[in-house]
């Protein structure tokens, strides 16, 4: 069984600055991992070479032929998000070629189902938004070759440089020589894998290790403080996700270290606290499972406040509570025009402040795609679901939130749903808030509690179902998702979005809309070559944002399919 590690570090990508100490960077890393006695492929552009997707997936492919039981996957260079949780990292020849980038979802995905017992993933590199549209139109590509089989499910750590929304900083020594850039992040992490933070280590039996959860705990405690040791103006934040435990560890010590290096990155705690807490609404409630209520308190400040008010505002926006149809939408935006396919009757008019659409289902079991399309020209598509009033937030020409409430009147509302309504309202708009800054994330033991969750609820609830897959996919709780499409599928049809996380042979059940209704699936379409190949005119026409959303262009086009019957 072998060891290896996959280290890239891209200085230069089209329209974006040069960086002076991202392949530097990788080489420091690939010393320490070559130290490790891992097998290493070092890939930069130093010395005028171009990396290509196709250099590193062929060399993905060599180790996987190797019997690979532990990888680690370091990048340094460009990076940002396409929506929440969903990002690229930039290679030479982005944004020109739209696949020349790591697609780090779906490469996180096909990691998990390799059969490599343990994948580390560290990414120095931004995490804000992509600059122009040509950035944001990119699809990028996986490193890892998309599996045959889903039996497998291997431990994948992460560790990112900055939250979701912010930069990774890089900083030049004090000689101001361009050879001597450092990323923040990048020299944090290499001290304490050289044994320069005794703290980090755990002797185990006779080995001397550094176990992923204490290094990112250390990294989320250290880079802060470093960043601001530079310049009060930085602000620089790391996020670290650890699924592993022993046996696995992400390094070894040759022996013990003996004490703290006074030069290295030494965590200062605030007076009387025993630890660093997380300073963040957006951090803090990272690790909560969807079914135990609302989060803590979080400490004060106005990102805290900002977090909590979005929050608020989703769980006031209710909809419309009922139309004669059982159907509909009520949208707190300024509404253009509506196309439904297959033919069915809409009807739209405003009340108290907000637009409605009423829809005419031709039967309980029908189900379709509506576009809504908005007075600024931009679109979102959206399943009609029989019985159900869908509530469609716009906030700054994007969709923020949409939730799904059984019709009042209706045998599901009042057998059901009303019991349980103001817990329900609560644990969307916090899922939505949460999925929107990239922190809906569930631990193994987080997604089983909250599968037990949704299978208390089944159907009532359809909008934090799909929420929930996500979180399940990215814990890789494969067979949580298959369950909550059974539980859609019974209720007469499942969204696109849970299909294709759930990854089920050909034929689908009957499903709606008919692309993900979340932005970030738009990056996960490799796992059904067939929609792949149906949806890939409409992809570089989408806009950043949680919710899918179109350009106008883009909106346009479906439109016409829809009209035309290409699209249903």
């Amino acid at each position: 069984m072998s060891k290896s590690a996959l280290v890239i570090g891209v200085d230069r990508t089209g329209g974006l600055p040069p960086l002076s100490g991202a392949a530097s960077g990788a080489r420091d890393f690939a010393d320490w991992a070559e130290g490790q006695g891992l097998s290493v492929t070092l890939i930069t552009d130093e010395n005028g070479q171009q990396v290509r997707i196709s250099d590193l997936q062929s060399a993905t492919n060599d180790i996987l032929s190797n019997n690979c039981e532990k990888l680690i996957v370091y990048f340094s260079g460009h990076g940002f998000l396409l929506s929440p949780q969903t990002e690229l990292w930039l290679l030479s020849e982005a944004p020109d070629l739209g696949q020349e980038a790591v697609n780090v979802r779906l490469s996180i995905d096909n990691a998990r189902y390799s059969g490599i017992d343990h994948v580390i993933f560290v990414s120095d590199a931004c995490r804000s938004g992509g600059p122009t549209h040509q950035h944001r139109s990119m699809s990028g590509a996986s490193l890892l070759r998309i599996p045959k089989v889903y039996d497998f499910n291997g431990k994948v750590d992460r560790f990112y440089a900055a939250r979701p929304g912010d930069v990774a900083l890089e900083y030049k020594t004090p000689d101001e020589a361009v050879s001597n850039s450092k990323g923040i992040f990048t020299e944090c992490l290499i001290n304490a894998l050289k044994g320069k933070i005794p703290d980090v280590v755990t002797q185990h039996q006779q080995q001397h290790l550094i176990l992923s959860e204490k290094l990112g705990s250390h990294l989320q405690q250290t880079v802060p403080i470093k960043a601001t040791d530079i310049s009060i103006r930085l602000n620089q934040k790391p996020i670290a996700i650890s699924e592993s435990h022993l046996p696995l560890f992400f390094g070894e010590l040759s022996a013990p270290p003996t004490m703290a290096d006074p030069d290295a990155d030494q965590p200062i705690l605030p007076e009387g606290d025993i630890r660093l807490m997380a300073t963040t609404a957006r951090e803090g409630v990272s690790d909560i499972p969807i079914n135990d209520g609302p989060a803590p308190e979080p400490p004060s400040s106005d990102e805290d406040a900002a977090f909590d008010n979005q929050v608020n505002r989703i769980v006031s926006a209710r909809g419309r509570d009922r139309f004669e149809t059982e159907t509909g939408f009520t949208v707190f935006g300024d509404v253009d025009q509506v196309t439904i396919a297959n033919g069915w009757k809409t009807e739209t008019f405003e009340d108290n402040d907000a637009m409605h659409i009423r829809v005419y289902p031709p039967s309980p079991e029908s189900t379709c795609s509506i576009l809504i399309q908005f007075e600024q020209g931009f679109g979102t598509v959206l399943a009609v679901k029989p019985g159900f009033i869908g509530s469609v937030i716009v906030e700054d020409e994007k969709v923020i939130s949409v939730n799904y409430t059984p019709s009042l009147g209706s045998k599901l509302y009042d057998e059901q749903y009303r019991h349980m309504a103001d817990s329900i309202e609560e644990q969307r708009a916090f899922a939505a808030t949460a999925t929107r800054h990239g922190v809906l994330e569930f631990n193994k033991e987080g997604a089983s509690d909250a599968a037990s969750y949704l299978r208390s609820i089944k159907g009532k609830d359809p909008s934090l179902g799909i929420y929930a897959c996500y979180a399940y996919q990215q814990a890789g709780q494969i067979e949580e998702i298959r369950s909550v499409a059974r539980y859609m599928e019974d209720d007469g049809a499942v969204f696109f979005d849970v299909l294709l996380l759930a990854r089920l042979g050909e034929p689908w059940p009957t499903f709606a809309p008919f692309c993900p209704m979340l932005r970030q699936g738009w990056a996960m379409l490799e796992l059904h070559p067939p929609s792949l190949e149906r949806l890939e005119k409409y992809r570089s026409h989408l806009q950043p944002s949680l919710w899918t959303g179109f350009t106008p262009e883009g909106a346009d086009l479906i439109r016409n399919d829809l009209e035309s019957g290409e699209l249903q």
